[in-house]
């Protein structure tokens, strides 16, 4: 019979039992993670898996915005990072490396980015590539006119022509 306070050191597969790879039961944290990894290569299992996790989500609907709410406040970056990978293909880093080619300015009016004037990420919507950081207002001004040369171009003229005119 062991020793009272006596503790393993390795666990059956052989892995360390140190206190940051023992669960709250003191089990083994890399075994629990061979198995759950296992069970789950089963599409049954990851499937009734999925529904469980579906079906808490529902009931806790509170808890879970909450925890939400807590990770993205605590991780800002990982957050936007996400977005980005998701919306655009690009990661925060690609981004942060576009502003720094830019100087931090807009690519049209090179107004300089602060906390007012936030970077929003310009794509083509006919083939969701990344043309560069853009400052709201132009981001929108490009959306209204739907991406549309022609239609930019005749701005340009419209200005150049009623530039010279005196005011009404």
């Amino acid at each position: 019979m062991p020793a009272k306070g006596f503790r393993k050191k390795h666990c059956k597969r052989g892995h360390s039992l140190d206190e940051n790879n023992r669960n709250s039961q003191g089990d083994c944290i890399e075994c629990s993670r061979i198995v759950q990894k296992t069970w789950l290569e089963n599409p049954e299992n990851k499937k009734r898996q999925k529904q469980h996790q579906k079906n808490w989500r529902t009931k806790n609907r509170e808890e879970e915005a909450k925890r939400n709410r807590q990770y993205r406040k605590g991780n800002p970056e990982a957050v936007q990072n996400t977005q980005l990978k998701r919306r655009y293909g690009i990661t925060l880093a690609e981004r942060n490396d576009q502003l720094t080619k830019q100087d931090n300015k807009c690519a049209i009016c090179r107004t300089e980015f602060d906390e007012a004037h936030k970077p929003e990420t310009d794509h083509d919507h006919a083939t969701q590539g990344v043309r560069g950081q853009l400052c709201h207002a132009c981001n929108v001004m490009l959306g209204q006119a739907k991406d549309n040369i022609e239609t930019l171009a005749h701005a340009i003229v419209y200005l150049k022509e009623t530039q010279k005119c005196p005011s009404i």
